[in-house]
């Protein structure tokens, strides 16, 4: 989290808390960050070019510093929004369960060039002898259970 005052302004949250806001940096670029939300707004140019012009500006440019601290007020909402929004919690842990979901499932489908599915977790493969971890299966089964695979998703 970052404060526009000092941590010591927050006992309880002190360890939470990280650098200070740069609220001269955010003044002094006021003019320029409203015309690049518009311009972006309006497809007059595309969030990658701006990213990649702001890229390669020095870390000591006006413009590069009032964004990241705008960013930084941002996380910091949304870090209280999610403490306090337990629906919201749940709505993301929901997202990153489905996405693990997804990487279990294509790690264990998971085709080598020698044809195993690995299907144990890798501090288990590490322990075990390698005949035991893995099964054996015919290249030419490949292409149907990809098949399967997929039909699954």
């Amino acid at each position: 989290m970052h404060v526009f005052e000092d941590a010591d302004a927050y006992v309880l949250l002190k360890r939470h808390v990280g650098e200070r806001i740069d609220t001269a940096a955010i003044r002094e670029a006021w003019d320029e960050v409203p015309r690049i939300g518009l311009s972006i707004e309006e497809r007059t140019v595309a969030p990658s070019t701006v990213l990649k012009k702001l890229a390669a500006l020095p870390r000591t440019n006006m413009l590069s510093r009032a964004l990241r601290e705008i960013g930084r007020i941002e996380r910091t909402l949304f870090m209280i929004e999610w403490y306090s929004d337990p629906a919201l919690r749940s709505r993301c842990r929901a997202g990153l369960n489905k996405g693990e979901a997804g990487n279990k499932l294509t790690r264990a489908v998971f085709f080598h060039e020698r044809g195993e599915i690995r299907d144990v977790p890798s501090r288990a493969r590490r322990s075990a002898p390698r005949h035991s971890t893995s099964w054996s299966v015919p290249s030419s089964c490949g292409t149907r259970s990809t098949c399967l695979a997929s039909s699954i998703i």
